[in-house]
């Protein structure tokens, strides 16, 4: 989707032919994110905090246990050569998706991982305007 695109399916015809690009920008930031890469070492360090990683770690060391598979995936991204993960991708998901499955995480833990990759992506009054004035 073109930011135009956006400006028309947030604004009304009055706002967009008003010419408050402000005002513009402002409906159109409203729930606009991006995914992005996650640093490995944050996502280690929320497991840290929350508690979660030594459970984690328990059920990796326990091929039996359900989620073994799983918990094994986020040892596997802990020790990896790569800095980042993409949190947007479905086989993270999956992993995390395990976890709470097997009630080793919590859903909400879960969700917070994964919200990690979401960040706002603001667009400015400036953007906005150009867009409008081209219609693209």
């Amino acid at each position: 989707m073109t930011l135009y695109e956006e400006i028309v399916a947030k604004c009304t015809p009055q706002e967009i032919a008003a010419g408050n690009h402000h005002v513009v920008a402002a409906k159109v930031n409203v729930g606009r994110t991006k995914t992005v890469k996650t640093p490995i070492a944050d996502v280690q360090a929320l497991l840290q905090t929350n508690g979660t990683w030594w459970a984690i770690k328990a059920v990796a060391a326990n091929p039996a246990h359900p989620a073994f598979a799983a918990a094994d995936a986020v040892m596997d991204v802990a020790n990896a050569r790569y800095d980042n993960i993409d949190m947007s991708l479905p086989i993270v998901a999956q992993m995390f998706g395990g976890l709470v499955a097997a009630s080793v995480i919590t859903q909400a833990q879960a969700d917070e991982l994964m919200a990690m990759g979401v960040q706002p992506d603001p667009v400015t009054y400036l953007q906005c305007g150009d867009a409008i004035e081209k219609g693209v």
